[in-house]
């Protein structure tokens, strides 16, 4: 009623408060909650006084068997004159689907940090490589902001276009594809290297829901890559042109960790002419068995 008395309440709302329904008839909303609880299911029956249309709310309340969440239709009930004289709350239990909506929450903030703070590009594309969300990483690694590059495409982004495109292609036919390498272009036209994992995401009954692609940029590792084939041709140059033999070898180690013996991996040209062996006699032996 207008002046919060309980006037009717079934047996699963009596449960509720571990209350006869005789015992909470007749008594006031006030002394049935507790005092902050009682505050807002006051407010709302005021705001449905007011607009004298039906409210939905969803609130929690404390009870002694613990804490319960409640969906309430609000429902003003007139007389024949019109009159609001009554409101009628049907409450339902929605605890766990609030607590489904919680964890879900929890589950996206931690999706949307890693999503975000990763080193690495990520890209969330439909079958179509059009991008359907990136990460800011992604965007600064090819030289665009984000919303630019939330409205490309692989098209735009890749430097091996029908690789990218046939790659697509394989993912939509359901083939696994393991980490792989491929060269991308800039905003500014410059291309780079990157190392790309890419998976295609289902739901539970096995639905296409996109595909997600994490790239690495491998610039440095390649350059670094680069540096060591150069500094073994060099090596491996000066190596065949000495006059003197040189033999390359690999220690072999006890369980103490002390060098017992050498195997020998490759010599030069000149070995040959500085010892009786030819290179395939010595390539694979023990240097003790070869240098005796």
């Amino acid at each position: 009623t207008s002046e919060g008395m309980v006037s009717f309440v079934n047996e699963p709302a009596s449960q509720v408060f571990s209350m006869t329904p005789q015992e909470l008839i007749g008594r006031k909303l006030r002394d049935i909650f507790p005092p902050e609880i009682f505050e807002q299911q006051w407010n709302n029956l005021q705001k449905v006084f007011e607009a004298g249309e039906p409210r939905y709310e969803e609130s929690i309340s404390r009870f002694p068997q613990g804490d319960v969440w409640q969906g309430t239709w609000l429902t003003p009930l007139r007389d024949s004159s019109g009159r609001i004289v009554a409101i009628l709350g049907d409450s339902r239990d929605i605890t766990e689907r609030k607590q489904a909506e919680e964890k879900l929450r929890q589950s996206e903030a931690r999706y949307r940090s890693l999503f975000e703070q990763t080193h690495d590009g990520v890209f969330i594309m439909d079958l179509e490589g059009n991008h359907i969300s990136t990460n800011q990483r992604a965007a600064d690694m090819l030289g665009y902001t984000l919303d630019e590059i939330q409205k490309l495409s692989v098209r735009e982004t890749s430097a091996e276009i029908t690789k990218s495109e046939n790659l697509l292609k394989r993912l939509a036919a359901g083939e696994h594809i393991p980490p792989y390498e491929r060269l991308f272009r800039k905003k500014n036209g410059e291309v780079f290297p990157a190392e790309i994992n890419v998976e295609l995401v289902r739901d539970a009954n096995g639905n296409f829901l996109h595909i997600l692609s994490v790239m690495r940029d491998i610039t440095e590792r390649k350059l670094a890559e680069e540096k060591l084939r150069e500094s073994e041709l060099r090596y491996r140059g000066l190596f065949n042109v000495m006059d003197e033999g040189m033999a390359m070898n690999e220690a072999v180690l006890d369980e103490n960790g002390d060098v017992v013996d050498y195997i020998i991996l490759s010599v030069n040209p000149a070995f040959e002419k500085h010892t009786i062996y030819k290179t395939e006699q010595v390539i694979g032996r023990r240097a003790t068995d070869v240098y005796q």
